[in-house]
């Protein structure tokens, strides 16, 4: 094995342990106010006064912002999302040997297996409810990390789930599931969506917190930086308030 991609490797699990460990102890320690996406979307709503909001979504959290989107098209004005296994992923199996280390979570475990209640309630509401996004219009950029070491390529992708739509457009980078948020055209896609206008509400994966995203602002113009809003989420809540 090529030391150099097994050093990388190492590193990838360190940095995705220390957060998802830093996040737990935030939370536990009441430290960090974890809102759901419906209170995140309202709050920008109300601090910008706008009816819409842009949404960027990393791995689950591109989940949760699609969900979101689905259930209440007239919020939202464009979407992207990163790495996210609109299909599910059969990695989360693995999760039952991290039980030792207090790294599995039942919660968002029954949440990405393949054959889930939430992503049997997701399907669905993507074939009975996606004209809607069609609509408004909202405009899905979907980007597939094609390296990723968790999520298999396939999982990632939206045509995949629900076909071809006018409103999807799928690109795939070399990159694994956490170095895809950071390319440089993960970046340029963003800065672009949002030059649509609306302020944009980031939604972070499971292993990290709203800390993920601050690298994401240091190339950002002064008025981008204003417009981007992150919150630290808390997925214990999401089966409560997106089952209906």
């Amino acid at each position: 094995m090529d030391k150099k991609a097994m050093y990388r490797e190492l590193r990838r699990w360190a940095k995705l342990g220390r957060g998802f460990l830093t996040a737990r102890r935030r939370r536990f320690r009441g430290e960090a106010d974890y809102k759901t996406i419906d209170d995140a979307v309202e709050e920008v709503k109300e601090k910008t006064g706008a009816e819409k909001v842009n949404l960027f979504g990393h791995s689950l959290g591109g989940i949760i912002a699609l969900d979101y989107a689905l259930d209440r098209p007239e919020n939202v004005e464009d979407i992207l999302t990163v790495a996210s296994p609109f299909r599910g992923t059969y990695g989360i199996l693995y999760s039952n040997l991290m039980r030792p280390a207090g790294l599995h979570d039942p919660v968002v475990y029954d949440m990405l297996l393949p054959f889930g209640k939430f992503m049997e309630r997701l399907r669905y509401k993507m074939y009975r409810q996606w004209k809607q996004l069609e609509k408004e219009p909202v405009n899905v950029m979907n980007i597939i990390a094609s390296e990723d070491e968790f999520v298999g390529e396939e999982r990632m992708s939206l045509l995949a789930a629900i076909g071809k739509r006018e409103n999807i457009v799928e690109f795939s980078l070399p990159e694994g599931h956490c170095e895809v948020l950071f390319n440089r055209q993960t970046v340029e896609q963003l800065r672009f969506m949002m030059q649509n206008g609306a302020a944009t509400v980031g939604v972070h994966s499971l292993l990290y917190d709203q800390g993920i995203f601050d690298s994401l602002r240091e190339g950002m113009t002064e008025r981008q930086r204003e417009d981007f809003y992150t919150f630290n989420y808390d997925y214990h809540r999401i089966p409560e308030t997106r089952y209906h």
